[in-house]
C-alpha cells in the first residue's frame, strides 16, 4: 500500500514512549502541511496515534481529565471486584492528549484555508467510507491496517484499479 510513498511515512523515534512518538509524528505531518501550503499544492495524510491504546500514554505531568487516575495498568491484576474507574480515567486522559495533537493538525489545515469543520468532516467521511469498503471486501473486526488500501483508493481515485 505504501510502496509509492515510503519516503513520506513518519514514525516517531523508537526510544520515545507512545506519547512522544505521537507528538513527533504529528510534528512531521505539520511540516508536510506547511510545505504543501508554501508550494501551493494539495496535501493528504493520515495518522495512527498509539497513545490511546493500552496502557494509555500521555506526557509526564499531563493533567488528568478525571480522578482517580491509574499511574499504570496491569490487566493481570483485574478481578471480578476490580473498579475500572482509575483505568478509564487514564484512557480518557490519553484521549484528551491525542485530541490536542489532532487539534494542532486541524489548526494547520485551517491555516491552509480549510475550515476546521470541513477538515474534520472530510477525515471522518474518508474513515467511514474506508471502513465500509473494507467490510464489503470481507474484513471483520477491523484493524487500522485494514483501512489502508481503501483509504488510498478513496484519496487517490486516479490510482484505483
Amino acid at each position: 500500500v505504501f510502496a509509492d510513498v515510503r519516503d513520506q511515512l513518519h514514525q516517531g523515534p523508537s526510544a520515545l514512549k507512545s506519547d512522544g512518538r505521537d507528538r513527533a509524528i504529528v510534528g512531521a505531518l505539520q511540516q508536510d502541511i506547511r510545505a504543501s501550503q508554501a508550494a501551493d499544492h494539495p496535501w493528504f495524510g493520515f495518522v495512527f496515534l498509539d497513545s490511546t491504546h493500552a496502557p494509555y500514554h500521555m506526557p509526564e505531568g499531563y493533567p488528568p481529565v478525571a480522578t482517580p487516575m491509574a499511574a499504570d495498568i496491569d490487566f493481570l491484576k483485574f478481578g471480578p471486584e476490580h473498579d475500572p474507574t482509575p483505568e478509564l480515567n487514564r484512557y480518557r486522559t490519553a484521549v484528551h492528549y491525542a485530541d490536542s495533537l489532532i487539534g494542532s493538525l486541524l489548526d494547520d489545515l485551517r491555516a491552509q484555508g480549510l475550515a476546521a469543520f470541513d477538515a474534520a468532516a472530510a477525515g471522518a467521511l474518508l474513515h467511514a467510507l474506508a471502513g465500509d469498503r473494507a467490510a464489503a471486501d470481507g474484513a471483520r473486526g477491523l484493524l487500522p491496517t485494514d483501512l489502508l488500501a481503501p483509504l488510498r483508493r478513496l484519496a487517490n481515485p486516479a490510482l484505483s484499479p
